[in-house]
């Protein structure tokens, strides 16, 4: 569905892209980690065409992105960057309105993220984590077949954290979406992820399924710390050892 070859990002001499390639299919979500400086947002961004690479090439249905015009690109990619701002006061469901597909999706998503009450509420009169999740609403209702989406959780408490992931993996489950999600949270992304995506430096060291991802020593190694793996109601967690010791 997209597929990134040998990209390479470099500006003012620092390196923030080296030679990477990876791809996202339909029906799965991908979970992109790393630590700080890692490269992930300007991933995303080239992904979505607003970061210039120095070299490699990207393809969106084994088309050049970059042949796409931003429209174009638009009806197959919904994208929610990590700052959001809001040069227009407008209702909740305006706001979801303007992205969605039909109206009748901009209610249906409102709906079933529990945002219904905040319908008529302005934008700007919303706390940084209720704005974070109509962002994730407006980017469902667009019913586009790729999400990238640059840490959606990051404003969120823990429970609506987990309800955001929730709802972009029923959604990648239920129309066969491509899901691309930049994650701070390493068990978030486990839990929630079908693949992992590991940045470190700018280099793409890991690139597997959730599952054995979590148990990589590349997990340790790119983030500089020994982690413990704990198995909790059947699941596998990770916690830095000396959190535990």
């Amino acid at each position: 569905m997209i597929r990134a070859e040998n990209l390479c990002v470099v500006r003012k001499g620092a390196v923030l892209l080296n030679d990477i390639s990876c791809h996202l299919e339909p029906g799965e979500l991908v979970a992109v980690i790393g630590p700080n400086g890692a490269g992930k947002s300007t991933l995303v961004k080239c992904l979505v065409g607003l970061e210039k690479t120095t070299s490699g090439q990207m393809f969106l249905q084994q088309r050049p992105i970059a042949s796409y015009t931003p429209r174009e690109r638009a009806r197959h990619v919904s994208y929610i960057a990590q700052q959001q701002e809001f040069l227009w006061d407008l209702t909740v469901l305006e706001v979801v309105t303007l992205g969605a597909k039909t109206p009748g999706a901009a209610e249906g998503i409102l709906a079933h993220l529990a945002l219904r009450e905040f319908s008529d509420r302005r934008i700007k009169s919303l706390s940084g984590g209720e704005r974070a999740r109509v962002m994730l609403a407006r980017a469902l209702a667009a019913q586009a077949s790729l999400l990238i989406a640059d840490e959606p959780a990051a404003h969120l408490d823990v429970g609506q954290q987990r309800a955001a992931m929730a709802a972009i993996r029923q959604e990648v489950r239920r129309r066969a979406l491509g899901a691309l999600v930049v994650i701070h949270d390493l068990n978030l992304a486990f839990t929630f992820a079908d693949r992992i995506l590991l940045l470190d430096n700018g280099r793409l060291t890991l690139d597997d399924a959730a599952d054995q991802a979590l148990h990589a020593q590349e997990l340790d190694q790119a983030f500089n710390q020994s982690f413990i793996r704990v198995e909790v109601g059947g699941r596998f967690v990770v916690f830095p050892e000396e959190q535990v010791s």
